[in-house]
């Protein structure tokens, strides 16, 4: 069979879904290579092959984390749902089975919460307690899987931020309010605090501590109290840079404590950044070339602006910016012209991009639903040469387009029906195969899920039964088998300064470098100019100058795995021992908790594993390793086992990272000194606070328990007799812990009963046995241990349909659903009942999902509870 006649079968598979897999995107990528004009040659095999050799060698994923809401109290379960991607298709991957999670302090890193989770079929969900000791502030869930968690520097991104506090409405309320509007370099920080109750009860007398901080790093704090009017003053000295400072503060009265987290407004010199962003890479003399732009402020907001382009200190263009501080213009620089960039808003100039005297242009010059068109074009200094176009999606190969660049222009037509959404890469190589011109776009925003939420009334009363019915299509209305999860939850819980999900996270986040703003604006079909918006965010977050060699491809892929499925161990003989490596040492795995236990035998040389199916057979308790020595040796030598920290190079592995969340819209209402939560008035913004840890109380499990017993009597040989502990002239049975006892301390010889003693030689004794703590047993008997898999726990969901107890106590769930796998049938339908609640409220359904192809969908609407 030829291979265009293989490629013809296989598309006609594909479209009549009888055989859609990721790897069906290089099928696509053939069939375009043998659909548009193609040179046969052998340099864009050769490219095409370069490329597709940089994802092959290594598995990625993308970690997305979707929460059951984004305010907790202190008190609750956080439910959570993990969804792994493969990083080139979006599909479920079944790579991993193991999923660390940690839970940590926002600034500070402080690890509040870690455990392992198992993974199935590219899903991972779990719960979470929220103690009533944790200060009210930020926090950030983080997940961490084999094949997503590298070494290396860069910004780690599979976190969720969530908001914690003690209550939705706090006992004490704070108002800050600094000196100044912004500050500057060398500057001192001034702030005025007022403290109130709930009640607006002015406090006095309240303890309060401020710190000063940057990235986490303490630079100075403040002790005071509240006067009577309930005001105190907090200064900082001056100093030389102001940026990124936050103020922490901690106010305590009575048995009540607030915290609040204040960004310190910073102005930098030139007030607002403006940077150009050439499309293509760079600008080139003779050719009307494409300029973006992007201004922000000095909090690192969008800001518009409008200006004037320079030509030799002549006006000759005037712009502004379109979305979100982007923007852009089109013209065609004149040789030996100088141009340069003044702004209406501050009156600066700005400097210009480098002019190129010759090269290539690449532009994007029509974009229809199913095609999109490029430009490539020089200028007469330029010679004559034969180009290459390729377009990748998250790597993939998916068309290359070979042609001769002449004088003029060259039209490149790409069909992208067959294409799935996301950004596609697209680059101009030289006849040499370097890559001189790149260009981002985004193709085929409607290829998602579409989620249809459908409840049975928009208004319901409090325990009323409510039918939630969804239906799932593809950008063709085809019906879709998808996996779901749903949250339904009290609108004042959710964050309003949080504003990812599957969607923004997958398509945007996870693919730009930087910080985004309101990333759900460009998949809001409401929003008339989104696919203009979207187009500026290609020019300018995915703006990059290439300077290419051929190490790139390699750089890219550095970075060594952190953690692994499985859980590693080493073994190690103490110095006594002979060497000796001519047997296998054994090592026995058990569980104690169990109604039948589990236990495996290891014959391991020097290392070996803990496979996830152990980690699962502990579940909920721990799996201990009990070593004995080389099977084939008779030596008494002691054998110990060594296993490795995942957590603890997880640590450290985020110490060279850095953590990139996207920032939400402005609010219309948003103060200078203050930030806005979804809250009922009254309530105050409790952003970050510095966690001190506290020690733990002992937990131990039934086989700790026995252990401790076999302690407290091996070895110990006292007894009693006659109500004296160690009689010297009897034997006796075992003392009992905390009974008191007479005991002989005398020097002289006893023979028998009776026998006379003086009050110096007896003392009475309350008896205890030794204690030990849990590393001293684990010591002691030369045992290892580690936590299993975190166990499930169940959502609860009351079922008022049945007259029970529950009907006669107060219902306050705030979370009326969680379900994190909610799987539609062959009509790509799902139907769910729940109850209401007593909350007089209005409520959130929010619905995200995946299907087997790499789509993704999110839905969220909202109905009302009243009494």
């Amino acid at each position: 069979m030829l291979l265009r006649d293989w490629i013809e079968g296989e598309k006609r598979k594909m479209i009549q879904g009888k055989n859609f897999t990721g790897n069906n995107w290089v099928v696509w990528g053939l069939f375009l290579f043998f659909s548009v004009p193609v040179i046969p040659q052998p340099g864009p095999a050769q490219l095409t092959r370069e490329l597709h050799a940089s994802v092959e060698g290594r598995s990625s994923q993308l970690t997305y984390i979707q929460t059951s809401k984004g305010f907790y109290e202190t008190g609750e379960d956080l439910w959570f749902k993990t969804y792994l991607m493969d990083a080139q298709y979006l599909v479920p991957t079944v790579v991993d089975t193991t999923l660390y999670v940690q839970l940590f302090q926002e600034g500070s890193h402080q690890v509040v919460w870690q455990e392992k989770y198992e993974v199935q079929n590219g899903f991972a969900d779990g719960h979470i307690y929220i103690q009533d000791t944790l200060p009210s502030g930020g926090y950030i869930l983080a997940a961490y899987s084999p094949h997503s968690f590298y070494t290396g520097r860069g910004e780690f991104r599979a976190i969720r931020k969530i908001r914690v506090r003690k209550s939705i409405e706090p006992e004490l309320e704070l108002e800050s309010e600094f000196d100044q509007s912004f500050y500057t370099d060398g500057e001192s920080v001034n702030l005025e605090i007022m403290a109130r109750s709930k009640d607006k009860e002015r406090i006095s007398r309240a303890n309060l501590k401020a710190e000063l901080f940057r990235q986490g790093e303490s630079l100075g704090t403040v002790n005071t109290q509240t006067d009577r009017n309930g005001k105190a003053d907090i200064h900082f000295p001056s100093r030389e840079v102001m940026s990124d400072l936050q103020v922490k503060l901690r106010i305590v009265h009575k048995d009540k404590e607030t915290n609040l987290m204040l960004p310190v407004p910073y102005k930098n010199e030139g007030g607002i950044q403006f940077n150009m962003f050439p499309e293509g890479g760079h600008l080139v003399v003779g050719i009307e070339n494409n300029l973006a732009f992007k201004a922000v402020n000095e909090g690192g907001e969008p800001a518009d602006v409008s200006g004037t382009l320079y030509e030799n200190e002549e006006p000759l263009k005037e712009f502004k910016s379109a979305h979100a501080g982007m923007g852009s213009f089109r013209f065609t620089p004149k040789p030996d012209k100088q141009y340069q960039i003044k702004l209406a808003e501050n009156d600066s100039i700005y400097s210009f991009p480098e002019i190129q005297k010759t090269g290539l242009s690449l532009q994007l010059s029509k974009r229809e639903r199913r095609q999109l068109s490029f430009t490539i074009a020089k200028n007469k200094n330029t010679r004559d040469e034969k180009v290459h176009l390729s377009l990748q999606i998250r790597g993939i190969m998916c068309a290359m387009f070979s042609g001769k660049a002449k004088t003029g222009e060259l039209i490149v037509d790409i069909p992208t029906e067959e294409f799935p959404q996301g950004i596609a890469e697209v680059t101009l190589y030289n006849e040499v195969l370097e890559p001189v011109a790149e260009r981002l776009v985004f193709i085929n925003p409607d290829k998602k899920l579409n989620i249809e939420a459908e409840l049975s009334k928009d208004i319901y009363s409090t325990r009323e039964k409510a039918k939630l019915k969804i239906k799932v299509t593809d950008h063709n209305h085809n019906p879709v088998t998808a996996n779901l999860s749903l949250s339904i939850f009290d609108k004042v819980y959710k964050n309003g300064e949080d504003p990812k999900n599957i969607l923004t996270y997958t398509h945007l986040s996870s693919q730009l470098k930087g910080v985004l703003y309101d990333p759900t604006y460009y998949f809001i079909e409401g929003n008339d100019d989104r696919e203009e918006a979207l187009d500026l965010l290609m020019l300018t977050q995915g703006w990059r100058k290439y300077t290419w060699n051929k190490k790139n491809l390699e750089e890219a892929a550095k970075g060594d795995q952190v953690v692994f499925n499985q859980i590693r161990g080493t073994i190690s003989s103490s110095k006594k021992r002979k060497a000796d490596t001519s047997g296998q040492n054994i090592v026995m795995l058990f569980t104690s908790d169990k109604e039948d236990g589990y236990n495996r035998i290891i014959e391991a040389s020097k290392t070996f594993k803990i496979l996830p199916y152990d980690l699962k057979m502990a579940d909920g308790g721990y799996l201990y390793l009990k070593p004995f020595g080389q099977a084939e040796s008779s030596s008494k030598a002691e054998t110990k086992i060594t296993l490795n920290k995942p957590f603890k190079e997880i640590d450290q592995a985020m110490k060279s990272k850095k953590i990139s969340y996207s920032l939400p819209a402005k609010q219309s209402n948003k103060g200078k000194n203050s930030k806005n939560f979804s809250s009922p008035p009254g309530t105050i913004a409790l952003d970050e606070v510095l966690l001190k840890g506290k020690k733990r109380s002992t937990f131990r499990d039934k086989y700790m328990g026995k252990l401790d017993s076999l302690a407290k009597f091996e070895g110990n040989n006292d007894y009693v007799a006659h109500g004296w502990l160690n009689c010297p002239v009897c034997s006796g049975e075992k003392p009992v812990e905390g009974e008191t006892y007479t005991k002989y301390i005398g020097n002289r010889r006893i023979t028998g009963h009776p026998f006379s003693f003086s009050a110096h030689e007896v003392k009475k004794i309350v008896y205890e046995y030794p204690k030990f703590t849990e590393e001293e047993l684990l010591e002691k008997y030369n045992l290892s241990r580690l936590k299993g898999y975190y166990p499930d726990k169940e959502f609860y969901e009351p079922n008022y349909d049945r007259k029970s107890d529950e009907d006669l106590m107060p219902d306050y769930r705030n979370t009326l659903v969680w379900k994190p796998h909610i799987v539609t049938d062959e009509k790509g339908e799902a139907t769910l009942e729940f109850f209401c609640s007593d909350l007089n409220s209005t409520f959130i359904v929010d619905i995200e999902g995946i299907d087997g192809n790499g789509l993704l969908g999110v839905k969220n609407i909202e109905f009302n509870v009243k009494r």
